[in-house]
């Protein structure tokens, strides 16, 4: 009795030791992962620079982006995203499908924080689509789509300037202006980017805006064009931002003034 005894906490201190070094493993590979995207943001923004403009209504400076270098690093590169009033300011990556980028750096090195990324099925040349979606971890170092959830704070929803997203590609700066922010359980009927007719992308984008945890009165119609912000807030559920396209401008990359008021 006593032998089976002695056998039974053996086994129960071997998993306990088992568990413990598992935790420390998988806390070391965490914190590696977090200083590996510390410093690629760092090496990323050497071929970024920040020049003010008086188009830029907001103040906040516009990018001058050396997208030719950050080719040379990752030939996937898509574009840059600004939000105004978080830290999200990154390039954004595509490639064919919607889960490489859940694991990879920039650099396509393994990486469990990931990166931003374009949704596969959308084209940025293509005008006949509606819904662009970006994707990005929510993480606890406020890197990636870590500060998405600033915009349902309320001092963040204060200041209107905050509403503006930008844009960057090659070619062009878009300005984007935010109508919806909540959190979701539904996983994937934001996530269309094609429909059968225009009423229907009408009542899409109405129950969009309906789902919002703030007005920002803003009209929409089915000639709109949207962008979809979306990660994780939870196991089950999802912190998601629209914003519709005002504007663009393709001369040396200028973003125009924005009227928002």
């Amino acid at each position: 009795m006593k032998k089976s005894k002695n056998i039974i906490l053996n086994l129960i201190s071997i998993i306990c030791v088992a568990i413990l070094l598992w935790s420390a493993l998988h806390l070391v590979v965490y914190l590696l992962n977090w200083q590996k995207t510390n410093s690629e943001i760092e090496n990323i923004n050497k071929y970024v620079e920040t020049k003010t403009n008086t188009s830029d209504s907001q103040g906040s400076g516009l990018l001058d982006i050396d997208f030719e270098s950050l080719r040379k690093i990752n030939s996937d590169v898509k574009g840059w995203i600004k939000v105004n009033g978080t830290k999200i300011n990154y390039p954004f990556v595509q490639t064919s499908d919607n889960s490489f980028y859940l694991d990879h750096s920039f650099d396509k090195s393994e990486n469990k924080n990931g990166w931003v990324f374009l949704d596969y099925r959308n084209n940025l040349n293509n005008p006949n689509q509606k819904n662009y979606i970006l994707y990005a971890h929510n993480m606890k170092n406020q890197t990636m789509f870590g500060t998405l959830k600033n915009t349902i704070i309320s001092d963040w929803l204060k200041n209107k300037d905050n509403f503006i997203i930008y844009i960057y590609t090659e070619d062009q700066c878009t300005l984007w202006r935010i109508f919806s922010v909540y959190n979701t359980k539904n996983l994937s009927e934001y996530l269309k980017t094609n429909f059968s007719s225009n009423k229907k992308y009408q009542s899409f984008l109405n129950s969009l805006k309906m789902k919002s945890v703030f007005n920002f009165n803003t009209d929409l119609d089915n000639t709109e064009k949207i962008l979809t912000l979306s990660t994780c807030d939870g196991l089950d559920s999802r912190m998601v931002l629209h914003a519709k396209f005002i504007s663009s401008n393709s001369i040396n990359r200028q973003c125009p003034k924005d009227t928002f008021k």
